[in-house]
């Protein structure tokens, strides 16, 4: 079976051919799914207590073009999200079948219907203050949301503990090259700073293969990383997603053969007294 597309639009439909002995091969989403629509989730299946935290769908999509991004290809860039009320409910569901603890609200982007995510902060924060703080919150957004100080405000009233933004590089001009122009204007060390102020934890990607790097980039990702006290949770390669823009074949420059900094390196990583080669 191939499933392609929003999984509750196929999904009706592929359940229904197997309990009927029925293969028909592709099942494909022609619209998009109405997030208002989503049932709450059957948390009443899952063994709550051996989960580290609860994943929770608030948003889909996200309003900028980052050329390597497979999230805005697979859910587009006009952010969709569920009302406050449709989050209170499925809060209210954990709150019932006895969970405490963390709630993830994602995805992909928080602020990228922020009119909606507005409400829902306003509605979490009296939530949380009616059933005494049973939870704390963490999320993924751009990085941009370091500039919102009512948001940022709102999130701390709600209890939100972590965030995770994409850093993906140290440098403006491979920024600006991958489109990922949200990040030219604020500094990854000035947002960790306005989250910080808000009681967050900062969490972020970062990621080597981008055009316009040099031998320098990797050492200052560690820069970055040190002076800002984001904890990196993906360091990874650049790929080439699907329905991505960098499918598009385009002039590539000759490869940069990145060199660690070796006084940053704890001896134990070294290999043969070498500096390593990332």
């Amino acid at each position: 079976y191939l499933c392609t597309g929003d999984a509750e639009v196929t999904a009706p439909q592929l359940i229904a051919d197997i309990q009927a002995g029925v293969a028909r091969g592709v099942y494909h989403a022609t619209r998009r799914s109405d997030l208002g629509r989503h049932p709450v989730p059957r948390y009443d299946l899952a063994r709550l207590s051996d989960y580290a935290f609860v994943g929770m769908q608030f948003t889909r999509g996200c309003p900028f073009t980052c050329e390597f991004c497979s999230q805005i290809g697979t859910e587009g860039n006009r952010p969709s999200a569920k009302a406050p009320e449709q989050v209170l409910g499925e809060l209210q569901c954990l709150y019932d079948l006895g969970y405490r603890g963390i709630v993830d609200l994602g995805y992909d982007n928080f602020i990228g219907n922020r009119p909606r995510a507005l409400e829902l902060l306003r509605a979490l924060a009296d939530w949380q203050q009616r059933h005494h703080h049973p939870f704390c919150f963490g999320t993924e957004a751009t990085v941009n949301l370091a500039r919102q100080e009512d948001t940022l405000a709102l999130m701390g009233a709600a209890d939100f503990r972590f965030v995770f933004f994409g850093v993906e590089s140290p440098d403006s001009a491979v920024l600006e090259r991958t489109r990922k122009t949200q990040n030219v204007g604020v500094s990854a060390v000035e947002a960790a700073r306005a989250f910080n102020a808000h009681g967050m934890i900062v969490y972020g990607s970062l990621i080597l293969g981008f055009d316009g790097e040099t031998a320098a980039t990797v050492g200052n990702m560690i820069d970055l990383v040190q002076e800002s006290g984001i904890f990196p949770t993906l360091i990874m390669p650049l790929h080439a997603f699907p329905n991505t823009q960098l499918q598009v074949p385009r002039p590539r420059g000759p490869p940069v053969r990145f060199v660690a900094p070796a006084t940053r390196i704890a001896p134990d990583v070294r290999s043969r007294g070498d500096r390593p080669q990332l």
